[in-house]
C-alpha cells in the first residue's frame, strides 16, 4: 500500500491516535491547520457578501471552508453536509484547535442526512475537492437533486476523477456536462488537459 502520510510520516510512530487522525484528514495537526476560503469566495460576487444567503457546503469534510466562511460572513447561513463520522471529526478538530464547541458558530449547521437536505433550497451550493472522488453513478444522483436545490453551483477540483472505466479515470467535467451542467466561467475551462489540474467552475442552473 502506498504511503500517504506525506510530511507527517516521521511523526506517526510517536503520535497519539487522535493526532494521527488529524494528520490524515487535514495534512495538518490541530495547531497548524488553517481555515481557508479562497477556492470558494473567488467565484462569488462581492455584492453578495452582505446578503443573508443560504449556502450548502457539499462534502464539507472537517469544515475547513464552512467554518471560515461562516465566521467571515455572519450574514450567510452555512450548512455543512458530510457523513456523520466526518462531522464528528470536524467537531473534534474545532475543539482541539480553538478550545470550544463547533456549535458556537451560530450560522453553521452540520447535517449528514441527504434525504432531508435534498428537499431544501440554497442560494449557493459549493463542492471543494469532492466531486472528483464520487463515482459517476452516485454523482449523477446527487446532481439530479442539486438541480432542484439551487441556481448556483461552484465546483473546485481536478479534471481527473477517481472513477475508472476500461483502465482509465473518468473526467469530472465531462460527467457534469453529461448531466446538463455547463460552466459560466470559460477562461480556463476545458474538457481536455492535464488530468490532475485543479481549477474552479461556476454553474448557473436555469
Amino acid at each position: 500500500m502506498k504511503n500517504s502520510f506525506g510530511l507527517w510520516e516521521s511523526q506517526i510512530a510517536s503520535s497519539s491516535l487522535d493526532s494521527v487522525i488529524n494528520y490524515i484528514l487535514t495534512n495538518n495537526n490541530a495547531e497548524t491547520i488553517e481555515y481557508k476560503t479562497d477556492c470558494i469566495l473567488h467565484f462569488v460576487d462581492a455584492d453578495d457578501y452582505g446578503k443573508p444567503l443560504s449556502v450548502l457546503d457539499f462534502g464539507c469534510g472537517v469544515c475547513r471552508n464552512a467554518i471560515a466562511i461562516a465566521k467571515q460572513l455572519p450574514n450567510w447561513n452555512i450548512v455543512g453536509y458530510d457523513n456523520q463520522n466526518m462531522l464528528n471529526q470536524a467537531a473534534n478538530l474545532y475543539r482541539l484547535k480553538l478550545g470550544g464547541s463547533i456549535n458556537e458558530v451560530k450560522n453553521l449547521q452540520l447535517e449528514s442526512n441527504w434525504d432531508k437536505l435534498k428537499l431544501l433550497k440554497f442560494d449557493i451550493i459549493y463542492a471543494n475537492l469532492v466531486f472528483q472522488h464520487i463515482k459517476e453513478k452516485d454523482l449523477r444522483l446527487y446532481l439530479s437533486h442539486i438541480k432542484q436545490m439551487t441556481n448556483t453551483l461552484i465546483v473546485y477540483g481536478r479534471r481527473f476523477n477517481d472513477d475508472i472505466k476500461n483502465g482509465e479515470n473518468k473526467n469530472t467535467w465531462k460527467i457534469l456536462e453529461k448531466n446538463g451542467f455547463f460552466p459560466e466561467n470559460n477562461e480556463r475551462y476545458s474538457l481536455e488537459g492535464k488530468p490532475k489540474e485543479h481549477f474552479g467552475v461556476i454553474y448557473k442552473i436555469l
